[in-house]
């Protein structure tokens, strides 16, 4: 079974760490392997003036590989969906998959208007779920809502809601980021030591 951690990684921060970390349990299952991946086309993210560049980002995604321990890979794919990062991974013959994502990845999940209808939405998630036996393990923090679409998928068991407690409360891409960019030193709080140093070095954000 193969963990797949699909982010943007701009930069890995240590609820990415956390969310790696979660217990699988909560989805069937224990995972052999984790899996960061890297979309090279994200259906929902353009790239913005001062992001880390592709090859950046994988960089410092080897980094956070390196300190979750082994069985950790890092990859890039060129499939903006999950159903087809989800294929295009069976079709090298992996295992069964179980997908972490943020609970902002999850409502673009289930958000019809990257599927054409809500019918054609349903539809590919029912196969993704179905057929290519598929999981998913969200980061859920309890004040949040769910989103009215999700809520068959979770009932069904093939969405878990994990919470990662409060070393992950507040912490995100985008708010180190904007913390940088304030000159707010607050940020190196929100991600490793090796990634600390690799943004001083390259002179992200």
């Amino acid at each position: 079974r193969v963990l797949v951690f699909d982010s943007s990684f701009n930069p890995p921060t240590n609820a990415h760490a956390a969310l790696a970390r979660a217990p699988l349990n909560v989805a069937g299952g224990s995972a052999d392997t984790t899996l960061l991946l890297l979309s090279v086309t994200n259906a929902d993210k353009a790239p913005k003036p001062g992001d880390a560049t592709p090859e950046q980002r994988l960089e410092m995604m080897q980094l956070m590989a390196q300190e979750l321990g082994e069985d950790v890979a890092v990859a890039a794919i060129d499939a903006p969906t999950f159903v087809g990062k989800a294929r295009a991974l069976r079709s090298l013959g992996a295992a069964q998959l179980a997908f972490s994502l943020g609970a902002d990845t999850l409502t673009r999940l289930v958000k019809p208007s990257y599927y054409g209808s809500e019918e054609a939405m349903h539809k590919a998630l029912r196969a993704f779920f179905n057929d290519d036996s598929a999981r998913v393990v969200c980061a859920h923090r309890d004040a949040e809502p769910v989103p009215n679409a999700a809520q068959e998928y979770i009932d069904a068991g093939s969405v878990a809601l994990v919470n990662l407690g409060e070393r992950a409360e507040g912490v995100s891409s985008s708010a180190v980021r904007a913390k940088i960019a304030q000159g707010d030193e607050s940020w190196r709080e929100m991600v490793s030591s090796s990634i600390v140093r690799y943004i001083l070095q390259h002179g992200l954000y």
